[in-house]
């Protein structure tokens, strides 16, 4: 789920409205496409069916979606780092 609409590739598709929660708040769904997520050094990868989230403060990623496009990630207290296996 992501909430920066210039990450996305192309125009949002519209699905049926669906609610996630996130930190005891409920926040609707209604649009997806494909992102392209970039590292500090413009190193790119695709993810596909991403949730458009507008009123999501932070972007949120799946593990299994990484482990498919094998990558492995790591974290400090500030960014998310992700590498090939």
């Amino acid at each position: 789920m992501i909430n920066q609409l210039q990450l996305f590739s192309d125009f949002l598709v519209c699905i049926k409205r669906c609610i996630i929660k996130v930190e005891k708040r409920k926040l609707y769904v209604n649009h997806c496409d494909t992102a392209v997520m970039q590292d500090h050094y413009e190193n790119s990868v695709k993810l596909s069916f991403v949730l458009h989230v507008s009123k999501l403060e932070m972007n949120l990623l799946f593990k299994r979606r990484m482990y498919k496009k094998d990558l492995q990630e790591s974290f400090d207290d500030k960014d998310l780092y992700m590498h090939d296996k």
